[in-house]
C-alpha cells in the first residue's frame, strides 16, 4: 500500500552535498525526508594499503570542514578509521619558474587540512541520518513525479509512495531528475577535458605534501594517503579528451 508522509525538508541525493545538508538540517526541530536512488552505504573496509584498497575519488578538506563535520557528529568515525592530514601545499608550473609554497608551521596550524575518501566521508555522514529524530530516509529510491501546489511541494516515488515537503533542496547530481521534473534551465559547454583520478604507488614518500602542477593540458594533483611509508597519493589529472582515451586504454 502505497505511503504519503508530510515533512518540512526534503533532500534529494545522498551524496556528500546532500547528506551534509540534511545531517546539517536532522533534529534542529523540523521533520527532514532524505531520497537517494541508490542504498546507503556502509562503513568500507579500511584495513588494506595498497593502492587497490583506496577509493580513487578523495576530497581535501580543510579544517573548516572538518569542524563542520565535527558538529555534525561524523568527523570522529572518520578518525578513528583513516584520513591523511597534510601540513605542506607545493604549486608549481610545469614550463615557467612560478611556485608558491603554503606550510602549516608557517601558519602556526597543526595542518593545512586532510584527504579523505569520498566513501568513507558518504559512509559516516548515512551513519549520522540512521539514528536521528523526526528523519525519513528513502533509499533506494527514485523520483517519477513532481508537482507544486499551495501545500508545497510533493515528490512521487517509484513504488507509489510519495513525500509533501515545504522546502525542496536537489543535491541529486550534474544530470538531476529534480531539476528535469520541474524543467529548470540551465547553460552547459564542454571544456574539452576529463578529470582522471587513480590511486598510485611512488618509490619516495610524500612527506605529509600536497602536490600540484600545472601542465599545459590541465592540472595535475598528488594528494597524500594513510600508508606505510606515506607512499600512496591519490592522483587527480586534468587532461584533454583525447589524451585521456589514449591513458585510459593503457
Amino acid at each position: 500500500m502505497a505511503e504519503h508522509r508530510a515533512v518540512d525538508i526534503a533532500v534529494v541525493g545522498g551524496g556528500i552535498a546532500g547528506l551534509a545538508a540534511a545531517a546539517a538540517l536532522a533534529g534542529d526541530g523540523c521533520s527532514l525526508a532524505l531520497i537517494e536512488a541508490g542504498p546507503l552505504p556502509e562503513y568500507p573496509a579500511t584495513s588494506g594499503a595498497t593502492v587497490h584498497d583506496f577509493d580513487p575519488r578523495v576530497s581535501a578538506l580543510t579544517p573548516h570542514s572538518m569542524a563542520f563535520l565535527t558538529r555534525l557528529g561524523a568527523w570522529e568515525a572518520i578518525a578513528q578509521r583513516r584520513h591523511a592530514p597534510y601540513r605542506h601545499m607545493t604549486v608549481w608550473d610545469a614550463e615557467g619558474t612560478g611556485s608558491i609554497e603554503f606550510d602549516a608551521t608557517e601558519l602556526a596550524v597543526p595542518m593545512l587540512g586532510s584527504i579523505v575518501e569520498n566513501r568513507l566521508l558518504v559512509a559516516a555522514l548515512a551513519a549520522r541520518l540512521r539514528g536521528a529524530a523526526n528523519t525519513l530516509l528513502r533509499a533506494p529510491a527514485s523520483l517519477t513525479g513532481a508537482r507544486r501546489d499551495e501545500a508545497g511541494v510533493t515528490l512521487t516515488l517509484d513504488g507509489g509512495d510519495s513525500v509533501t515537503c515545504r522546502l525542496l533542496i536537489a543535491a541529486d547530481g550534474a544530470r538531476s531528475p529534480t531539476r528535469e521534473l520541474f524543467d529548470f534551465h540551465t547553460r552547459e559547454w564542454d571544456y574539452g577535458q576529463r578529470a582522471l583520478v587513480t590511486t598510485a604507488e611512488f618509490a619516495c614518500g610524500h612527506r605529509h605534501t600536497a602536490w600540484q602542477r600545472f601542465l599545459p593540458s590541465g592540472p595535475l594533483a598528488l594528494l597524500p594517503l594513510p600508508a606505510p611509508g606515506d607512499r600512496l597519493c591519490s592522483i587527480v589529472w586534468s587532461i584533454d579528451d583525447a589524451e585521456a582515451d589514449e591513458l585510459l586504454a593503457l
